[in-house]
């Protein structure tokens, strides 16, 4: 292909514009009649492989024997795995091949395999492809089959890509491994700086319910304490040790068959699962897919909740995210969310103290994890005096404000250097990123000696 070609951009002087159809093998066969049955091999799941690092964990082997018979995909030392079903592809789980077990591997029939030809430079093409504009174009370019979306095979083979003298390939992998390096000691440093949020936001927390937040405020109402119960020995003055069922109403939701067939023409919200993660449902859930009138209400038997609950996952992989949310109004919810209605204490009292538990330890641990009333109810609770119980709260969300805020920055910057990340790599690909050399072999004649090396 040449740089005029219809529809592609201009390139610099010695590059030209190509295809993967040109320059690689796209998912080549492996002769298996050559390999030895008991020869042990790497084996590579999509879940081995990281989002956007090209990272890759090859910890898994299997006998030959164990993989030959099945639908797995074969690769090799210097192949490039790109994960072509939803949302795999989208979320840049791509790779180069290294070190493999005997330098054979086999994986998720899920990845394309790009095996370059000739001299070409493997990290150039790895950058190429893993460029957000490069997934966005094939998202675009997916089909469906077997109710998932992938990138075909065919459009693989076409997509155009743009390919400068091999001497300057070698020069603009350099460059962006400085520039990457220099920007991944910068993420590092900001994901410490996420992962020590999450510690203090813990540590408050612990400290909130062991009374250290508010030592000045008992020294302050020593003589409006009551005294506390015989075995409160381990707590504050003025503290009892009570249950989460002695504190509060725990009620599990429900899911009537038709409630999907209700939409939204009422104002009772109702809650799935999911709605917990949506945008503005942080703390206080205030946005659902579904509200209901009383006559659906009625009809469907649904119990609504008061206003004050606090509810969280009690069924499958979301009880791990340890999620806490407020209902704002009187709602009702599925049954994978079980609430508590505090009638002792506030609710902003029972949310934090829920914040500082960890539901997953307490689920049945069977392979859908499920928390029961059972394992709600008995749980030792503290219990403050009503006075200290508000200053807990205020002393929690003044302390986790601040968290709050440098979390956002932080987040921020997250979002700056990805951004940078995108603009090193297309400036890369457009001839920006490092000087042209002309004593350079062209790229045509790099592309003549491949396409000869085919025949």
């Amino acid at each position: 292909m040449s740089e005029t070609d219809v529809g592609l951009s201009e390139l610099p002087d010695g590059w030209v514009w190509t295809t993967l159809e040109e320059v690689s093998k796209l998912n080549p066969r492996v002769d298996k009649q050559s390999i030895d049955d008991d020869l042990e091999v790497t084996f590579l799941p999509m879940k081995n492989v990281e989002e956007l690092s090209g990272k890759i964990d090859l910890s898994e082997t299997k006998r030959f024997s164990d993989v030959k018979r099945k639908s797995y995909t074969p690769f090799q030392d210097g192949d490039i795995l790109f994960a072509k079903v939803t949302p795999c592809m989208e979320n840049g789980k791509i790779a180069i091949a290294y070190d493999l077990k005997n330098g054979i591997g086999f994986g998720s029939t899920e990845f394309h395999v790009i095996r370059l030809l000739g001299e070409l430079s493997t990290p150039f093409f790895f950058f190429y492809v893993i460029q957000q504009n490069f997934r966005q174009e094939a998202q675009r370019a997916m089909t469906s089959a077997v109710g998932l979306l992938r990138v075909p095979t065919h459009y693989m083979r076409q997509v155009s890509i743009p390919l400068p003298p091999l001497p300057e390939q070698h020069r603009i992998v350099a460059k962006i491994e400085e520039l990457f390096t220099k920007l991944d000691a910068g993420i590092d440093a900001l994901r410490k700086v996420q992962a020590q949020l999450k510690r203090y936001r813990q540590s408050v927390l612990k400290a909130a319910f062991e009374g250290k937040l508010t030592e000045t405020w008992r020294a302050e109402h020593q003589d409006e304490i009551e005294p506390a119960s015989p075995d409160a020995s381990d707590l504050p003055d003025g503290w009892m040790w009570t249950t989460v069922g002695s504190i509060g109403k725990i009620a599990s939701g429900q899911t009537p068959k038709g409630i999907n067939d209700l939409g939204s023409e009422g104002d009772i919200p109702f809650y799935k699962i999911s709605d917990m993660n949506k945008p503005g449902n942080e703390k206080f859930m205030r946005n659902s897919e579904i509200t209901l009138d009383e006559d659906g209400i009625e009809k469907l038997g649904i119990h609504v909740r008061e206003r004050g609950t606090v509810i969280f996952p009690k069924r499958g992989g979301a009880i791990a995210t340890n999620k806490k949310r407020i209902l704002t109004c009187p709602s009702a919810y599925d049954l994978n969310i079980m609430g508590i209605l505090p009638y002792t204490v506030s609710t902003e009292f029972l949310y934090h103290w829920l914040s500082s538990i960890n539901l997953a330890q307490l689920s049945d641990g069977s392979n859908v994890p499920q928390l029961n009333h059972k394992d709600i109810q008995p749980l030792r609770f503290p219990l403050p005096p009503r006075g200290e119980q508000q200053a807990i709260v205020s002393e929690i969300e003044r302390r986790l404000s601040v968290a709050d805020e440098v979390e956002k920055i932080v987040t921020t910057e997250l979002k700056r250097a990805e951004q940078l990340r995108q603009s090193i790599l297309k400036k890369a690909f457009s001839g920006g990123l490092v000087p042209q050399d002309p004593n350079d072999e062209p790229a045509n004649v790099l592309l003549e000696r491949i396409s000869a090396e085919k025949s």
